[in-house]
């Protein structure tokens, strides 16, 4: 088990049309410069691609444990994004997503979130499964 001391991490699967202004706001709060556009690649993000995924890895360049991650989906429409961050923003970070949450609700109906919480010490996360299917420098 790794020591992750104040670091939180957040996972969110939601519809892909959420999915710029999400990073934008988090990148945001997280002060990690984020330009998803494909000719502006910056050092600090990389790129995972499969048949069915891409996986956008964005580092935080002064704190490499902090990252923001989207799995974009190429077969479904459903995207993905996992935040690790340290403790003093977390909260921002929660309320973000928790926001979002009540957004889709309204939109959709129904959401797979009942609660956002942090899962940094989890077994079974999003980012356990990326991790296998893709070498993540994490």
């Amino acid at each position: 088990m790794m020591e992750h001391g104040s670091l939180m991490q957040y996972e969110f699967e939601f519809p892909n049309e959420y999915t710029h202004e999400l990073v934008m706001v988090i990148g945001d709060i997280m002060q990690i410069p984020v330009d998803l556009t494909k000719d502006n690649k910056m050092k600090h993000i990389q790129d995972f691609e499969s048949d069915t995924e891409i996986i956008r890895l964005i580092k935080d360049t002064k704190d490499p444990n902090s990252f923001i991650l989207v799995k974009f989906n190429k077969k479904d429409w459903y995207y993905a994004i996992v935040i690790r961050c340290h403790e003093s923003i977390h909260q921002k970070v929660k309320q973000v997503l928790i926001d979002l949450n009540e957004q889709i609700i309204e939109e959709y109906g129904d959401s797979p979130y009942e609660k956002i919480e942090n899962v940094i010490s989890n077994k079974n996360t999003l980012l356990s499964k990326f991790l296998e299917r893709h070498p993540l420098p994490i």
